[in-house]
């Protein structure tokens, strides 16, 4: 040790600098950095920032832990104070307080340790056999006309799937398909055979739900086996998952078309509003009315242009022909008697003539009227007014004239007016269900 030294010659370190060394030194420690540890968790906060800050603890020791937010929203596990967890992340400094602590990517509650990394074995498999590529995706239709479900008979996702499609799209026809949705190899087996019978199918569906509601990683375990995996990789229909909550992932979510994130949402995505539609239909329609109409209304004015054109040209060879006509009678008498039969040949040609011009003048017009008839007549079929020759009805607010589209659009015992194909009547509402 050095004596006798002026602070001025004291050769030192700063704080912030100790604090640098030590963090080279933890980040370079393969112990310490991507790694899972095990404690209870104690004085969790989840704060309004989204990260959560708490101590985690075993019967020796404790270190702060921070996941933040960005961590926390791929987290499907709610953990609180008092549970046993695996947390996987690396040991770092917090330099302003001088602290080392744990700073957490994923979390799991401890006992399905093996099970989870069973599931990341499983997936990391798969994702190297291009099971999830993105580019293997098939695109689900619009406007399904048939869909297959695949869930257990007796549980609510069924009712959430069926509920749904009931209130959106009502003209789909559903093929429900039993199968077992917790359990083992028995309940694998089971839904791989659901979805090859649909794949079977003489007349095939057009969208395959595979749906279930929550639960724990090993009542969910069957939507993590290879066999699902691949029956769902292989099925020629397209397959959409929902599965769980929100924050439950599985690799059947991986493999499928598309994952919804509860069975509700995969009923609402399958399906198309039919408000929308219709909304969509009439739009449709007055611009196709618009467009045949512009069509009628340009071809008639053409037919009338063709018309008087062809009118202008009989009258000019009438014109011609009875100039010549007028100088026949002095010509027959001048001319000798064997050029008579000549002279009545061209008569009778001329009025050949004129007899062809007239009739194909006729053809044509015949064949523009038709042409301007069928255009009338697909203006009529596609006009929203035809729909209500075919049992429909419009219904309007009788104080603004708003047309009344939804259910929260009538009155509790208002007065409103139906527009029906041959008139309006005046209706009530008695109670809205």
């Amino acid at each position: 040790m050095e004596k006798n030294l002026s602070p001025e010659e004291i050769k030192y370190v700063s704080v912030k600098d100790i604090t640098k060394s030590i963090q080279q030194i933890i980040q370079s420690s393969p112990k310490l950095k991507n790694i899972w540890i095990c404690g209870e968790v104690s004085n969790l906060i989840r704060h309004s920032s989204g990260h959560y800050y708490f101590t985690l603890k075993d019967s020796d020791a404790e270190i702060k832990v921070v996941i933040f937010k960005m961590y926390t929203r791929n987290i499907n596990y709610r953990f609180s104070d008092g549970d046993k967890i695996l947390i996987y992340g690396s040991v770092r400094i917090y330099p302003q307080r001088g602290q080392y602590q744990f700073y957490g990517f994923n979390v799991k509650p401890f006992g399905q340790g093996e099970l989870y990394l069973r599931f990341l074995q499983t997936r990391e498999k798969l994702k190297k056999l291009g099971y999830f590529d993105s580019d293997k995706k098939k695109k689900l239709p619009s406007m399904p006309a048939s869909i297959g479900i695949i869930t257990s008979i007796s549980g609510a996702a069924l009712h959430d799937i069926l509920n749904v499609i009931n209130k959106r799209y009502t003209i789909v026809d559903l093929y429900i398909v039993p199968a077992k949705v917790q359990g083992g190899e028995e309940a694998s087996k089971s839904v791989v055979n659901a979805i090859k019978l649909l794949n079977e199918m003489q007349r095939k569906v057009d969208i395959i739900i595979l749906a279930r509601g929550g639960g724990s990683l090993e009542e969910l375990w069957v939507f993590n086996t290879e066999t699902v995996a691949e029956a769902i990789f292989k099925s020629e229909i397209p397959v959409l998952t929902g599965i769980g909550h929100e924050i439950d992932f599985s690799i059947a979510d991986f493999t499928a078309d598309l994952r919804a994130p509860t069975p509700s949402a995969a009923a609402e995505i399958a399906v198309p509003d039919r408000n929308n539609l219709i909304l969509t239909i009439n739009d449709k329609k007055m611009r196709l009315s618009s467009i045949v109409s512009n069509l009628v209304n340009c071809n008639s004015q053409h037919l009338d242009e063709l018309k008087m054109c062809l009118i202008n040209i009989i009258e000019k060879i009438f014109s011609e022909k009875k100039f010549k006509f007028s100088h026949l009678d002095d010509y027959i008498k001048r001319l000798p008697s064997i050029r008579m039969k000549n002279i009545l040949e061209d008569r009778r040609l001329v009025n050949l003539y004129q007899n062809n011009l007239i009739r194909s003048m006729d053809n044509i017009i015949e064949k523009r009227r038709n042409l301007v008839s069928k255009l009338r007549k697909m203006l009529e079929i596609l006009s929203p007014l035809g729909i209500l020759d075919r049992g429909y009805c419009l219904a309007w607010d009788i104080d603004n004239g708003k047309l009344l589209r939804k259910r929260k659009d009538f009155k509790e015992s208002g007065k409103f007016k139906l527009q029906v194909s041959d008139g309006e009547v005046i209706a009530v509402t008695e109670k809205k269900k």
